[in-house]
């Protein structure tokens, strides 16, 4: 689970950083993009190695198959959650795989969404570790005295 999280977070603030700016960088951010999910070898075989936004897009944000994309984090995220019966947060990674498969759709700018997907994916690590993570207090039984004054 916390891996799903890492992965999917790092992904998209570095391609929030990675796509951001004018189109002559483009480009060099898509092909970076590829790099840094370790898909070079799965998108070449798929596009011959021509870059282009829609299908660098498609694999690094939609692709259920690509086990490095955004998209395949958030669910494989939420079946973690779901089998933990946190469904609130299972439908919060739920709502971040359908936004992610929205924004390979689209071309524009790709900087805010990434990042609030980003920030949101913090945000859902933050209450997985107060929900299943943080330690208690240490049980300790209670004296005879202590009895009497907790009962009624």
């Amino acid at each position: 689970m916390g891996r799903r999280l890492e992965r999917g977070e790092t992904l998209a603030e570095s391609l929030a950083i990675l796509l951001d700016g004018p189109m002559e960088r483009l480009e060099p951010g898509m092909a970076l993009g590829i790099e840094l999910a370790d898909s070079v070898l799965s998108y070449d075989l798929r596009h011959a190695g021509i870059l282009a936004p829609a299908p660098v897009l498609a694999m690094l944000l939609a692709d259920p198959g690509n086990p490095r994309s955004l998209a395949y984090q958030c669910t494989a995220l939420r079946s973690c959650l779901e089998r933990l019966g946190a469904d609130d947060d299972a439908e919060s990674a739920r709502l971040l795989q359908q936004e992610a498969v929205n924004l390979a759709g689209g071309a524009g700018d790709l900087q805010k969404p990434l990042g609030a997907i980003g920030a949101r994916l913090r945000l859902l690590s933050d209450r997985v570790h107060r929900r299943f993570f943080t330690l208690l207090p240490e049980a300790h039984q209670l004296d005879d005295e202590e009895e009497l004054e907790a009962s009624p």
